[in-house]
């Protein structure tokens, strides 16, 4: 790839990132979320044994924060709302197998949890690369 093309997928990733079509919950975070991009991008590597590994999605923290019952910004629960065990997630415009994986873990971690994740398509790596691509 040429540093041209890299510069022009950066710019369109920082703009996807920015677009009012991301969710509002996430929204409220994309400053934090640029910053932890920029800072594992051009961080180093030192003291990681899996560069892979060290992504921890939105989604899981927003699942966590419903299946503790805790707030989390951006979530809003009316004064009667009921807890439930069972959390269905659909994400607009496709999900990513780092998500299924996330979401595989939280059914792990919170027992007697059913989280189901569902979206409109299953975004692999160099799917998603080449939509930005082309914007």
């Amino acid at each position: 790839m040429r540093r041209s093309d890299l510069d022009t997928l950066l710019y369109n990733l920082r703009e996807f990132t920015l677009t009012d079509a991301i969710a509002p919950s996430v929204q409220n975070d994309r400053q934090q979320l640029l910053g932890s991009t920029r800072k594992s991008l051009f961080g180093g590597l030192r003291g990681i044994e899996n560069v892979f590994t060290q992504h921890r999605p939105i989604l899981k923290d927003i699942v966590s924060s419903i299946l503790r019952r805790k707030a989390h910004p951006g979530l809003n629960f009316a004064d009667d709302f009921e807890f439930v065990d069972t959390v269905v997630v659909h994400v607009a415009g496709g999900v990513t197998y780092e998500e299924a994986k996330t979401v595989r873990d939280l059914n792990k971690e919170f027992a007697g949890a059913n989280v189901v994740l569902g979206g409109d398509q299953i975004w692999r790596s160099e799917d998603f690369l080449g939509y930005l691509s082309k914007k």
